[in-house]
């Protein structure tokens, strides 16, 4: 059999027998194409809980094998001496990320190699200098990327012994992360005008430090002049594109693997680390001290630990010199998904890890805040006659967190499938009143034409209008897997139900209890069908069972846990955060 790595379709070999790689091979656009060949796709690496488990567990100890020598080598590169946590800050989430990816295109190659029958395939020519992403931004871009994809299963085939092929002389193409320029008008004003100003005042008016905070803007203002301080409303500049120095990177190659997996990740990773971390690291350090205040006490922020390269320079330089380092939750999920390394990582380099309601046994760093996002939802009118509003996911086709607790990968195939099965078998009045909100991100799986093409009276939705405005037109929202959408639908008390497969997003065994009482309320479903039939019980009047006790006494419990509201939020948070900054 010919083997089909990827998408692109120049190196495919529809005159052989075809032994596609995975799902993400098969663009639904193009399937008029693949389903006139003879094929056969490699079973999902993650199908089965037990391998994710144990797989979880490898990656992890192998990424911390890996950044305690990497911080070594990059002390000795860049002639500093900073101590693991400051490379933790800077390399982690990359190094984490890239080799939970790379095990799982190993794994599918090892596979491939395993059935024994594949004759051929085709790779593009060794690319004379590796395609190297710039920072954290590109290589997330990159990973639901086919061309990206297909460099690294080349790259693996060529080190591996076991797959025949030919090269084929074709440029390989990798999408630039496209940086939204900021519009004149107000934002344009406040970043040419203020910033100058803001660099002037004194540095004891710019010791708690809060970005993207996930607060809304208004609290987010009102907090920081609470605490006498003045909020930093503006991102630092991006990071510098400049051409990789293959000749510094041998200085970073890592040796001593103990298996086959581990000898080629050592190989891969000196050459795919982003040049921020390598060729323009003295540059991106010196301007994020340039930019953010000088002598921090306290740094709060939530996802700019991950993409924001001149924040975690900044961050992990004063965290260095005694700064506290405190993170805060920015998503559902967390503290509730069975294998979740991500928050774990997320909390191993802070000094406080704020959640939304969840404490992490055998973990002081974690303490329970009203969450910033939630903090500004207010109840909603439910429209009594509105339509059912049913908020759907998407996932990139290549996996890349597979650990975590979203649908991932060709579990996405899954995912649309039982969408269609809950519309199906919803009352024929209420299929009439569906709407499916997409997620803002296609990432290729042509959403909507392959939804219709199933069912051609599922009506999706790609507008502008927001969720919340959406809610509003709504008389009962569906939320469809572990994730923010529900806990905000809980905060403002709109009537919601709740659906996704636990077999590819499990809970861990503590907060059990909690999702069970959601289920006997007639919250939480196990299946498509199952939610369906509460809807088609409810749909007249949602209001009626929702705000019945023994719902709503639920919901307060739940949300109590994991989406935590009190009287005085803002007044809770200054004294968390004058607190922290108090401690030695």
């Amino acid at each position: 059999m010919f083997l089909t790595t990827t998408a692109n379709q120049k190196f495919w070999n529809p005159a052989e027998k075809t032994l596609f790689l995975g799902e993400w091979c098969k663009l639904h656009r193009d399937r008029e194409i693949w389903s006139q060949m003879e094929y056969e796709v490699l079973p999902f690496n993650w199908e089965e809980r037990q391998q994710v488990i144990q797989s979880s567990g490898y990656i992890n100890k192998l990424y911390s094998k890996y950044l305690k020598v990497l911080s070594k080598r990059f002390n000795e590169l860049h002639q500093v001496d900073y101590d693991l946590r400051y490379w933790r800050i800077i390399i982690g989430p990359w190094l984490f990320y890239f080799l939970t990816g790379l095990y799982d295109r190993y794994l599918s190659i090892r596979s491939a190699i395993g059935l024994g029958t594949v004759t051929n395939t085709w790779l593009p020519e060794n690319p004379s200098f590796p395609h190297i992403p710039k920072d954290y931004d590109a290589f997330v871009n990159w990973n639901s990327n086919d061309d990206y994809n297909l460099y690294l299963y080349s790259w693996i085939i060529r080190e591996l012994d076991g797959i025949p092929y030919e090269t084929k002389n074709e440029t390989l193409h990798l999408p630039q992360v496209k940086y939204v320029p900021i519009p004149k008008g107000v934002k344009f004003f406040l970043k040419s005008s203020l910033y100058p100003l803001l660099q002037k005042i004194p540095e004891r008016y710019k010791r708690i430090v809060l970005v993207s905070s996930y607060f809304q803007f208004w609290d987010l203002f009102r907090l920081q002049l609470s605490l006498r301080q003045i909020p930093i409303l503006f991102s630092p500049p991006e990071v510098p594109t400049v051409a990789p120095d293959l000749t510094t990177r041998s200085q970073l190659k890592l040796i001593g693997g103990k298996n086959e997996f581990e000898t080629l990740a050592e190989k891969l990773i000196a050459l795919q680390l982003p040049t921020a971390y390598v060729e323009s690291y003295k540059s991106t350090h010196q301007t994020a001290l340039e930019y953010f205040p000088k002598k921090p006490k306290v740094i709060l922020t939530s996802n700019s630990l991950f993409a924001e390269e001149g924040f975690k320079f900044w961050a992990a330089h004063h965290v260095s010199l005694g700064a506290k380092l405190a993170g805060v939750q920015h998503g559902g999920g967390y503290g509730t998904r069975k294998v979740d390394s991500v928050t774990y990582n997320e909390i191993r380099a802070c000094d406080r890890y704020y959640t939304w309601g969840w404490k992490l046994n055998g973990s002081p760093k974690t303490r329970p805040l009203p969450a910033g996002k939630l903090i500004g939802l207010k109840k909603i009118k439910t429209e009594s006659k509105g339509n059912l509003l049913v908020i759907g996911i998407s996932n990139p086709r290549y996996a890349f967190q597979w650990n975590g607790g979203d649908t991932v990968g060709p579990h996405m195939g899954n995912y649309f499938n039982e969408q269609i099965r809950f519309f199906q078998n919803l009352e024929s009045g209420i299929q009439t009143q569906f709407v499916f909100r997409l997620y803002p991100h296609d990432y290729d799986w042509d959403v909507t034409s392959r939804l219709l093409e199933i069912e051609p009276r599922f009506k999706t939705y790609t507008g502008k209008q927001s969720m919340m405005s959406q809610l509003k037109q709504s008389r009962l929202c569906v939320s469809t897997n572990n994730s923010t959408t529900f806990l905000e639908t809980l905060t403002i008390n709109h009537p919601t139900v709740v659906f996704w497969n636990f077999e590819h997003c499990p809970l861990r065994k503590n907060v059990q209890p909690y999702f069970d009482e959601l289920r006997k309320t007639g919250i939480l479903h196990d299946t498509p069908e199952s939610a369906a039939s509460m809807i088609n019980k409810v749909f007249n009047n949602p209001a009626e069972w929702w705000n019945g006790p023994a719902v709503q006494k639920t919901i307060k419990t739940f949300c109590e846990r994991f989406a935590l509201s009190r009287p005085h939020p803002l007044r809770d948070w200054k004294k968390e955060l004058l607190a922290l900054s108090k401690e030695k």
